[in-house]
């Protein structure tokens, strides 16, 4: 097996954080496809993280939800409905701030290539 130079093991060590960056783009990318479609939009957007919140708030004053357990059991699903929307936001955030690693990277690669030249 061959040694690489110092510039060439920092270019190939660039080359695969692109590579890695550019599968979380492919996530987030998926991710908004996914939210476009209007199915997701009618059953999540809509009802999960819309309506479910506000039918579950209203449980919270039920008479017949007013056990220790009941009202724990409320607070779970609103948690469980706060988690799934952050997974989500998280994607999305993830992926805009690697579509930007990419593009300082690239920039870094060029350079080093140049130079080398």
């Amino acid at each position: 097996m061959t040694e690489l130079d110092p510039t060439e093991q920092v270019e190939k060590e660039i080359e695969i954080s692109i590579e890695a960056a550019r599968g979380v783009v492919e996530r987030r990318d998926r991710m908004d496809a996914l939210i476009a479609n209007p199915d997701f939009d009618y059953i999540f957007t809509d009802g999960y993280f819309q309506k479910e919140p506000v039918r579950l708030v209203g449980l919270l004053a039920d008479p017949e939800w007013q056990t220790e357990e009941k009202q724990q059991e409320l607070a779970d699903e609103l948690r469980a409905i706060s988690g799934l929307r952050q997974y989500i936001m998280g994607i999305k955030a993830m992926g805009r701030q690697m579509e930007n690693q990419i593009a300082r990277s690239q920039s870094e690669l060029d350079g080093l290539r140049e130079e080398g030249e």
